[in-house]
This record gives C-alpha cells, sequence and structure tokens, in this order.
C-alpha cells in the first residue's frame, strides 16, 4: 500500500521494540493493522528497528518522534517485554503528548498487569484492527470514556482499570487488506528468517490463516484467536503471493499459520492457484503443521506448487506425556508419515520439547531417542516456557507469582521445573538432545547442506542460545 491519502489529521505509528534476535522477519501484525489504518484515512507508519539499517533504542525513539505521533502501537512478546517497557519509558520523555498502546498475545493474556507493569495507556486485546480503529477515532474526537470500546484495558479518570468486553472476531478475513508491505518490504530485512534455513531470497511470510482450534496446554497462541479456525480465500492468498513475487522480488514464501494444512481442500486450492498462475516459488511451513493431517495427494500437490519443507509439530516421543498435554497425537502414525513426506521430496523439520508436566528423566530421554529414530531430517528441542495465555502458565503461575524476569522467557532457559527436573536438568537435557541428534552424519549432513553463507552469523546465535553454556555465551 504505497499511497497513503490521509482523510484525518491523526498520526500513527507502529512498532517494536529493537532487541537481539536470531529471528528476523517482516512483522505480519503490524503490517495488518498500518494498511488498515491507511485504508481507513489515517497517517500511519511503522517503524521496525530490525530492519537491516538496525536502530538502537535511541534511534527507535526519534525515528518514531520524527513523525509527531497521536498514538504509538508496540508489540512485544513475552521475552522482550523489558526492552518494551524502556521503549515506553523513552517515549514518554520525548513525545508526552502521544498515547500508547500495546498489543500481542503476552498483554492480551495479562492485560491488567501489563497495563501497570509498562505504565501504557491502553492494552488491546485480542485481534487489533477493528479494536484500534475505534479507539483511535475516539482518541480524534478528543473523546476520554472508553468504556463502551470492546477489546481495550485501561485506567479511568479515578486510575481504576478497567478491561472491556471482549470484541467479536473478524469473520470474513479477505475483507482485510494486505499488509502494508511498502514499509516492511522482505528486501529490507537481513537473511534470517524463521526456519533453520531457506532456499532463496528474499522471504515473504504470510499468513493464509487465523487460529487454530486445538487445545495444547503449552500454546499461547489462542489468547488472541479463542480456538477459532478462520482461513482466506485461495484467490486471496495467492493474490498476496503473486503481489510478493512480482512487486517485491520474493523467491521464497513461508506459510506462518498455526494450521496451513488443516483443512485439505481448502491445502489444495492454494497449491492448485499457485500452479495455475505458474509462480515459480519455493515455499515452506515454518511454524509446523499437524503431521496426521497430511496424506498422499495433498503432499503431491503441495511438492508440485513448490514446496520443499515442512515443520512438524510432535512434541514428545511419550504418549502419555502427550496425551497430558492434550496434543491429540497418535505417535504411531508419525514415523510412516515422515516417510511419506519424504517420499515427496520434502524436508522434514521436527519440532520437540521437553520439561512437560510429568516428565523425568526417563521420558526425556524416550523423546530424544525417538527424534534420533523417526528418519526427520532435522530436529529441534525446545524447553518448555509458561508462556502467559497457556494453560501451563496458569497452573506455573499459582506457585511461581512473583517470578517476573520476563527475558527468561525463552525455549532455551528453563523457566518451568519438573517435579523431577531442575531448570539446570531441561538446560543439560536440551544440550544432550542435540548433541546426540547431529552426531548422527546424516543429521549433521542434512543440517549443514542447506545453510547459506550470509545465514552464519544467525546460525552462531542459534548455537550460543540451545547449545552453548551459559557461562561461554
Amino acid at each position: 500500500m504505497a499511497l497513503n491519502n490521509a482523510q484525518h489529521n491523526f498520526n500513527i505509528v507502529f512498532c517494536r521494540p529493537p532487541y537481539d534476535a536470531y529471528i528476523i522477519t517482516p512483522l505480519l501484525g503490524l503490517g495488518y493493522l498500518n494498511a488498515y489504518m491507511k485504508k481507513e484515512g489515517y497517517n500511519a507508519h511503522i517503524v521496525d528497528p530490525l530492519q537491516k539499517s538496525r536502530l538502537s533504542m535511541a534511534g527507535t525513539v526519534k525515528k518514531i518522534s520524527s513523525f509527531n505521533p497521536d498514538l504509538v502501537g508496540i508489540h512485544a512478546t513475552t521475552d522482550f517485554i523489558p526492552e518494551a517497557k524502556n521503549l515506553v519509558r523513552m517515549l514518554r520523555k520525548v513525545i508526552p503528548r502521544a498515547k500508547i498502546c500495546l498489543g500481542g498475545p503476552h498483554s492480551t493474556s495479562i492485560p491488567e498487569e501489563t497495563l501497570s507493569e509498562l505504565g501504557v495507556d491502553f492494552i488491546i486485546v485480542g485481534e487489533g484492527e477493528e479494536t484500534v480503529l475505534e479507539l483511535v477515532k475516539k482518541l480524534e474526537k478528543g473523546e476520554t470514556d472508553f468504556k463502551r470500546v470492546k477489546g481495550i484495558c485501561f485506567k479511568d479518570k479515578k486510575g481504576k482499570t478497567i478491561l472491556t468486553e471482549k470484541r467479536e472476531l473478524i469473520k470474513n478475513l479477505d475483507y482485510l487488506p494486505f499488509p502494508d508491505w511498502e514499509e516492511i518490504n522482505p528486501n529490507f530485512y537481513p537473511p534470517a528468517p524463521h526456519g533453520i534455513y531457506t532456499k532463496s531470497h528474499p522471504v515473504g511470510p504470510i499468513m493464509s490463516s487465523r487460529g487454530c482450534p486445538y487445545f495444547c496446554t503449552f500454546c499461547a497462541s489462542n489468547a488472541i484467536w479463542r480456538h477459532k479456525f478462520r482461513q482466506r480465500s485461495a484467490k486471496n492468498i495467492v493474490d498476496e503471493i503473486e503481489l510478493l513475487v512480482k512487486k517485491y522480488g520474493c523467491k521464497e514464501i513461508h506459510f506462518e499459520d498455526d494450521n496451513f494444512t488443516l483443512l485439505k481442500e481448502k491445502t489444495i486450492e492454494v497449491c492448485n492457484e499457485i500452479i495455475r498462475r505458474k509462480l515459480k516459488i519455493d515455499w515452506k511451513c515454518p511454524n509446523g503443521v499437524r503431521i496426521d493431517k497430511l496424506d498422499d495427494e495433498l503432499l503431491a500437490k503441495m511438492k508440485a506448487s513448490g514446496c520443499y519443507l515442512l515443520a512438524l509439530g510432535i512434541e514428545s516421543g511419550n504418549q502419555d506425556i502427550l496425551n497430558r498435554a492434550k496434543k491429540n497425537l497418535d505417535l504411531s502414525i508419525v514415523k510412516e508419515k515422515i516417510a511419506m513426506i519424504k517420499k515427496h521430496g520434502i524436508i522434514t523439520h521436527g519440532f520437540f520439547m521437553i520439561g512437560f508436566p510429568g516428565d523425568t528423566k526417563k521420558t526425556v530421554m524416550q523423546t530424544i531417542k525417538f527424534a534420533g529414530n523417526s528418519g526427520l531430517h532435522t530436529a529441534q528441542f525446545n524447553i518448555l516456557c509458561p508462556f502467559p495465555g497457556s494453560e501451563v502458565y496458569d497452573e506455573w503461575i499459582k506457585t511461581n507469582s512473583a517470578i517476573k524476569e520476563w527475558s527468561r522467557f525463552t525455549v532455551h532457559t528453563g523457566m518451568y521445573e519438573t517435579g523431577d527436573l531442575s531448570a539446570k536438568d531441561l538446560k543439560n537435557l536440551q544440550r544432550l538432545a542435540l548433541i546426540y541428534y547431529y552426531l548422527n552424519p546424516i543429521n549433521f549432513f542434512n543440517f549443514v547442506r542447506h545453510i547459506r553463507s550470509n545465514q552464519l552469523k544467525f546460525m552462531f546465535n542459534i548455537i550460543k542460545n540451545f547449545i552453548l553454556p551459559e557461562g561461554k555465551k
């Protein structure tokens, strides 16, 4: 969306705080918000300090203030809440008149707490497009009563925290404009996209759907999506892919959906549309797909349309642990499905997690050995983290309410301790899993064969976070 035919004298900036990351992609949430507000005639801009030009905290504040914003919208994940807090503090000093709001799964999950901790004016709870628009309209008019704006948390004139009624989810996703690709142009980002490796650059990430109908206890995404699955039409999805390919030169597409293959016929429609338009692209699903939803017909069509890699959420090699985590997956079909995927010439990457409630050294070793014998090309071993919004967090916080070290809420830290395994035990087991898996010459070869030289810096960051002892980082 190159043109901004503003009809309103109200300036908005959407941003995220600067932080050290080994995955750096255009932030689709901000892209959607910016495009939506431009569509409604507002002056809207994105400041992303993670683009190639890399901005410091001071540089980020300076760039935001240059737009003289009336509202600043910040997106922050759990582990970068400290950076968001620092950004808010600095913005208050430089542009004190601007209102500040915060959105994302973390703030949606614990809105009252986040409002108080960061000192922002508003928390956007849930899906943001319609909520931000309604809030901006009130701010533009100078109104001060926000109790009827669905999906926000704020303090009223008396200092009382108000959490308003939940907003209905957008039913027709085709109604939304594409993300503002002019401001989050894939060419602006370094070669550090989602996943261990990519085939081509630049990479265009897209969301073909929103939501997930499953109830995995470790997942926080449904804090926003509420277990409601909605999908864009095949035409709408491929229109965006074609735009990314022809206007922005993207050679690879990443489907960042929670469940790209959930509806087989819908997925085949997307593949057929890519083929019909003769779009020569590579694509993958780095966020994971349901392995039980894949079959030969679907995989053949995916391969024909350019799919070269599927990440698979397997999580544990122990069925009882999986059942307790509400994963709804039968381990007995996994190796067969992996073989089926590989038969179609598609790379397989497995997600595994250690430290589930009930995990012991024995069950973790079962997971490590299962992964090693699964036939996967590559595997990733995360430590379970009790992210706000997940069922695991709701249980964990009952006895850990004093722990608010948000920077430690990552999949390589070990915040969640089982009855048998300490944080140190989990870190050691994670390191063991990676070494055990990649000491296999075939697995190691599969790991290194696709790495591009311009990704080496980011690969080192992955090794630093997941393998090296704390004192060596």
